[in-house]
């Protein structure tokens, strides 16, 4: 448990995007009965874009990504911290179809975003 947070404080320092507590750069959106919630947030060039999976049973759901190509940071999921293994897509480009485990979130950096 200790090296995951570690692992977040890390991407916390080292990503633009998640170390800007600037509300003006964050686009947060969700689907409540799902209990999915959608976070993006930007900084000049750096942008993330965040899955959170509220629900306690896998779900499969189809999100939006915003233009560009975007590339998974962190599964909480993973079996590397105690998860059950990861699901989610090792990238992402535009709409797609995911299946998350419950209780779960990913991060996404983004390159070549508008």
């Amino acid at each position: 448990m200790l090296d995951f947070y570690r692992r977040l404080i890390k991407l916390r320092k080292e990503i633009p995007a998640l170390s800007c507590p600037d509300k003006t750069k964050m686009e947060v959106t969700g689907m409540e009965e799902e209990k999915i919630i959608f976070i993006r947030r930007w900084k000049d060039d750096s942008h993330v874009f965040m899955v959170f999976n509220f629900n306690r049973e896998e779900s499969s759901f189809n999100v939006s990504f915003p233009e560009g190509v975007w590339r998974k940071l962190l599964d909480s999921s993973d079996g590397i911290w105690n998860g059950p293994g990861m699901i989610s897509p090792d990238g992402a480009s535009g709409e797609e179809f995911i299946t998350m485990k419950g209780l779960s979130f990913a991060v996404y950096t983004g390159e070549g975003v508008l």
